[in-house]
């Protein structure tokens, strides 16, 4: 599990389950393309915890060596679907065939345009790229808004406050 404080008391937390989807997805061989998916979260009274993950999805989506480009109606299916069930979507999560994961430019611009075309009550939403040294080693997570993106986590760093 990891644990982050945002904001004073308010903690994100992501369960050992989300973690080993997540390290079961590392691009480590060379043919291996990126994939990712959503993440889902219950609320409980300061904690955000991160519960779920969903993807790899067989079909739909365009993969390459150093691209994911998720299908949006799947996506949006799959929120519909695990908000009946309780789970709040709270961001995306894809692979980076690098050691320790760095967003790119592009993923940057597309969760904070992910986050202003949304209907949500969120501060932010949580982007977490995974690289090939593995949970948690090689895991970028940050925050994001329509604004500015915070880094939570990158590698070996410590838990951080915002």
């Amino acid at each position: 599990m990891l644990e982050f404080r945002c904001g004073g008391r308010r903690a994100l937390v992501i369960s050992d389950e989300v973690l080993a989807l997540l390290d079961s997805c590392r691009q480590c061989s060379r043919n291996a393309s990126e994939t990712g998916g959503q993440l889902f979260a219950r609320f409980d009274r300061d904690v955000i915890s991160i519960v779920h993950a969903t993807g790899p999805r067989r079909r739909g989506g365009r993969r390459t060596r150093f691209s994911f480009m998720p299908s949006r109606r799947a996506e949006a299916r799959e929120i519909q679907q695990l908000f009946a069930e309780g789970l709040h979507f709270v961001g995306d999560w894809h692979t980076h065939p690098q050691a320790k994961a760095a967003p790119s430019p592009c993923d940057l611009n597309s969760m904070a345009e992910c986050y202003r075309n949304s209907t949500h009550e969120l501060d932010a939403f949580v982007m977490v790229i995974v690289g090939t040294s593995g949970v948690p080693d090689g895991l970028w997570i940050g925050m994001h808004t329509g604004n500015q993106h915070i880094e939570l986590w990158h590698g070996n760093a410590a838990h951080s406050d915002i």
